[in-house]
């Protein structure tokens, strides 16, 4: 293999491992904000809960005190 083969050669390889870095990145992030959409609604029905939750034992302590 000549020199000047040897260069066209490591220049394509570069400019493919570019490429494959640029879209491992573009994955990377799209990754990232699927888990982030993830964790919000999960925070959000987790808030819900909280919330139904002390209404339930809101309810129950109010009956419970009309009863008696």
């Amino acid at each position: 293999m000549s020199i000047k083969t040897f260069h066209n050669h490591q220049s394509k390889v570069f400019h493919q491992n570019i490429l494959n870095t640029q879209s491992n990145r573009c994955d990377v992030v799209e990754l990232i904000e699927k888990i982030n959409l993830e964790k919000k609604a999960e925070r959000k029905n987790n808030v819900l809960f909280f919330f139904s939750f002390v209404s339930v034992v809101a309810l129950v302590v109010s009956v419970f005190s009309l009863v008696h």
